[in-house]
């Protein structure tokens, strides 16, 4: 499809390109399909606006902007992760984005599980934000072919 076998390197940063784009959308409370993120429940809502303390005592870094941007902490977002891996048989790499087991945290991969399949929240809200616009795609793809 780009003409050529992409290197590891490019590869990366075609990969971390992808990153950047999925977490500024989130961050404008967008999802994959450039659509505003489903509300946060009522009583997730207090808890962000600091209203109710948190389970955990993990410390919160972000409060409610009033944007759905899927953060509390930010480790979700910051656990994405990109794995390259070589195939022999055929000589080219193939690159994985999202959250990787070994790589990512478990309560990441959890948390980024229900928001794009299984639901979260006693409702089962789904935000998907994982994923790239057709916009996103041909501006890597246009940055491939340069």
């Amino acid at each position: 499809m780009l003409g050529q076998i992409a290197s590891r390197q490019r590869l990366n940063e075609a990969a971390n390109m992808a990153i950047a784009f999925i977490n500024e959308r989130t961050n404008r409370g967008v999802d994959v399909n450039n659509a505003p993120f489903a509300q946060y429940s009522a009583g997730y809502l207090r808890f962000k606006m600091g209203q109710t303390k948190p389970r955990n005592r993990k410390k919160v870094m972000n409060r409610y902007s009033g944007v759905v941007d899927l953060q509390l902490t930010g480790d979700m977002m910051k656990d994405m992760k990109v794995n390259i891996t070589r195939t022999p048989s055929i000589g080219r790499f193939e690159t994985e984005i999202g959250y990787i087991s070994g790589k990512s945290r478990e309560a990441s991969i959890r948390k980024a599980n229900w928001h794009n399949l299984s639901g979260a929240g006693k409702g089962k809200v789904l935000r998907k934000f994982l994923g790239l616009t057709a916009g996103e795609k041909d501006i890597i793809l246009n940055w491939f072919q340069r």
